[in-house]
């Protein structure tokens, strides 16, 4: 594994303006957000079916049966798709440059050889202060080999970000409950 960071985030939340009546049944909500970064061997054709078969989420659009919406950008379908294609339909248009997405997830990876080229740029400190009560970010592992020095061992590096949502209750990292 390349380097990382984690980071909580912890303020109070929204209760509207005077004129509105939304008072939150939390005192507290808190997000997280993580990246790690890997290094990958041999081609990511190889990889992105053993992303699948992880079953850590469910990639981009399904449809009622389960199955991936063929061609929809976010899904591991599309992704093999781009690759096999070197990143061209069949009349020569470029095709959009494939991510694997879910609800608070996200894998992106170099593509460095292909029509629309992409590096997975070097970590960036944990994101600033923002407006809240409480923050933590650490870096993972403390001493990192840099995103450089992983391609370069590795020839792949591939990123994976996880966020959690103070907005979304489905997406909340930890909620404090209003006393009654």
């Amino acid at each position: 594994m390349a380097p990382g960071w984690q980071a909580v985030f912890c303020a109070r939340p929204y209760n509207g303006s005077i004129f509105e009546n939304m008072r939150s049944p939390y005192v507290l909500t808190c997000s997280m957000r993580a990246v790690a970064y890997f290094g990958v061997r041999g081609d990511m054709s190889d990889v992105l079916p053993r992303i699948r078969a992880a079953g850590i989420a469910t990639w981009g659009p399904h449809d009622n049966e389960g199955r991936e919406v063929p061609h929809a950008a976010g899904t591991v379908t599309y992704a093999l798709s781009y690759h096999s294609a070197r990143g061209r339909y069949p009349d020569g248009s470029l095709m959009s440059a494939p991510t694997l997405t879910a609800p608070g997830l996200r894998i992106d990876w170099d593509r460095a050889d292909l029509p629309l080229p992409h590096r997975i740029a070097e970590l960036a400190p944990c994101p600033p202060d923002g407006s809240g009560i409480y923050q933590r970010c650490s870096t993972v592992p403390e001493a990192p080999m840099s995103v450089t020095a992983a391609r370069g061992r590795y020839g792949t590096v591939l990123s994976f970000s996880l966020s959690s949502s103070p907005a979304s209750s489905a997406n909340r990292y930890f909620t404090v409950a209003r006393g009654k």
